[in-house]
Formats: C-alpha cells, sequence, structure tokens
C-alpha cells in the first residue's frame, strides 16, 4: 500500500485530491496539512509520497518542500500546479522533486504518477517536461 499525503494552504484541494485516490486499491490516504505543519505531519503520518499542491513558489511551499526532501529521505515529493511558468518548475527540479504536474492535463492520471514516483521514477507532465528541455541551452 502506498501511503498519500497532501501539503496545501487550502483544504479543499486536498479534499478533492483525496476524492480522486479513493477508488485505487492500492494508494492509502493519510492525511492532509498545509506547509508549515507538513514535516511534523510527514514525522508522524511517515508517508511514501507527498503531494504538494502550489499555486506560486512562495516561502512557505518550498521551505516544505525542502524539509521533507530533506528530514524524510524515504519520503517523494510531487508538485502539483496550476502554472507552467519555467520558473516554478526549475525551482522545485533544483530543490529535489521527483515530480511536477499540472493540474489541467494530469490530475486524472494522478494515481498512475504516484505509482511511477513510488517505484523510483521521476514524472513531468508533458508540457512541463517540454518546456525543461526547450530551456537547456544549445551550444
Amino acid at each position: 500500500m502506498i501511503r498519500v499525503f497532501c501539503v496545501s494552504a487550502k483544504r479543499a484541494i486536498c479534499d478533492g485530491i483525496a476524492s480522486v485516490l479513493n477508488t485505487a486499491h492500492d494508494l492509502a490516504w493519510v492525511g492532509s496539512s498545509g506547509p508549515r505543519k507538513a514535516s511534523t505531519r510527514c514525522a508522524e503520518l511517515k508517508p511514501d509520497i507527498v503531494l504538494l499542491s502550489l499555486s506560486a513558489p512562495d516561502p512557505d511551499n518550498l521551505r516544505a518542500a525542502r524539509t521533507i526532501i530533506s528530514k524524510h529521505l524515504r519520503t517523494r515529493v510531487v508538485v502539483l500546479s496550476q502554472s507552467d511558468e519555467p520558473e516554478h518548475a526549475h525551482t522545485m527540479l533544483r530543490i529535489g522533486v521527483s515530480g511536477y504536474l499540472l493540474y489541467a492535463s494530469d490530475l486524472a492520471d494522478l494515481p498512475i504518477s504516484i505509482r511511477a514516483v513510488h517505484s523510483g521514477t521521476v514524472v513531468y507532465s508533458q508540457a512541463i517536461a517540454h518546456m525543461l528541455i526547450q530551456s537547456i541551452p544549445r551550444s
């Protein structure tokens, strides 16, 4: 069973994500919190995957991602975002997230993405992957 936790400043977002995941037999929803309590809750609940809802890379979300990645080594962080801005994706990639997915295009495939990240694969939205590749300087 893959244990999934959600981090968002808006509880309704996590509730919506939970409803998407409830039909998956191999995913266990273990809870949610805001970004400031995320690391403490991860220590208590020991999720395999943390879904970090990101509307913009604000300091609390960035701190939550960094702390979870550094303190909870077995937990992987996947960003769910509305933004396909290159700076946002680059920032989260540098922090070390295991995925960056867009709400608009990837929410239906979220269980598949969670399973892939849990197995060790890094998962990015097709639009984000394309944007990241295009941002690499050509020689």
